[in-house]
């Protein structure tokens, strides 16, 4: 979906630029060419906005850069997840942030890409601007599933695996007090770090969406950073998902104290890891500390 996107995205782009790279035939350019490192969500969004601003076609190319495909078995292996190891082809490949993972059962399980935030407005408003996509609500099995159950109740919840045969939590209570009490239990006071961490930064997010409709002359930034750091984010969108956990005191492991408890887990090694994999096909070292307040 990512690179499909991105494609129609630069295919305005290609049209606009017709005239361009034909003048550019001769030997010169008039504009410039911008290179994208990434073809997800934001590469994709870029080239999509530089095609709509260059009104008047001075680019002359917009070249967008992913990764190269990697097997089963090395996206299970980077997870510690058991898996096969047959290769995706490029026509499969979705991005680095997006990978299907068989396991050895057969099991196919869907990493990154599962959830989109409802408050990235930009994303949301390009999705209810494309006909062929469709939003489903959180915690279902999708709309094609649920039509095909007509009507009949189909269980969810949440869970999270080990992969050793054991599931370290699940909750497929209805009653969301049930579950918030059932991770408050098991995660304690981490869990209320966090949850008052990710609002902050989630209402400091919503910040750019300001700075986007303002015309003053200080909304106009020159950079991510400076954007960032208009918000007060820069600090989590510049340093690893696990070094931010670190800084704001969210242990690695259970204490001492809560190991005499029962049903006692560490909110870093099992809700976040399993939820930024989940989300992002990444863990907690290799996202950015913004993405993960946003993963969890």
């Amino acid at each position: 979906m990512k690179l499909g996107l991105a494609v129609g995205f630069l295919s305005i782009s290609i049209a606009c630029r017709k005239d361009v790279r034909a003048s550019a035939g001769n030997g010169t350019r008039n504009g410039k060419r911008i290179a994208i490192i990434g073809g997800g969500v934001s590469g994709s969004f870029a080239a999509k906005y530089l095609a709509d601003y260059d009104e008047g076609c001075s680019l002359d190319a917009v070249d967008l850069y992913e990764p190269s495909p990697i097997s089963d078995f090395e996206q299970g292996k980077q997870h510690g997840i058991p898996s096969s190891g047959e290769p995706e082809s490029d026509d499969d490949w979705q991005g680095s942030r997006v990978s299907s993972l068989t396991l050895h059962d057969g099991t196919v399980v869907e990493l990154g890409a599962s959830i989109i935030f409802d408050g990235n407005k930009l994303v949301v408003d390009m999705i209810k601007e494309d006909p062929d996509l469709v939003m489903g609500r959180p915690m279902t099995p999708g709309a094609e599933k649920e039509t095909a159950l007509h009507g009949q109740a189909s269980k969810h919840g949440f869970g999270i695996y080990g992969g050793t045969g054991e599931w370290m939590m699940t909750s497929s209570d209805p009653r969301s007090w049930v579950r918030t009490l059932k991770l408050l239990w098991r995660y304690n006071l981490d869990l209320i770090k966090m949850d008052r961490v990710a609002s902050r930064a989630l209402k400091s997010f919503d910040l750019i969406y300001e700075l986007l409709a303002s015309t003053h002359p200080a909304s106009f930034l020159q950079s991510a950073d400076e954007l960032w750091d208009a918000v007060g984010l820069l600090n989590p969108a510049k340093i690893s998902f696990d070094a931010f956990l670190d800084a704001i005191g969210v242990c690695n492991e259970v204490q001492w104290w809560r190991k005499l408890l029962p049903q006692q887990g560490c909110i870093r090694s099992e809700l976040l890891t399993a939820a930024n994999i989940n989300n992002y096909n990444q863990n907690n070292e290799e996202m950015n500390g913004l993405a993960g307040l946003v993963s969890f």
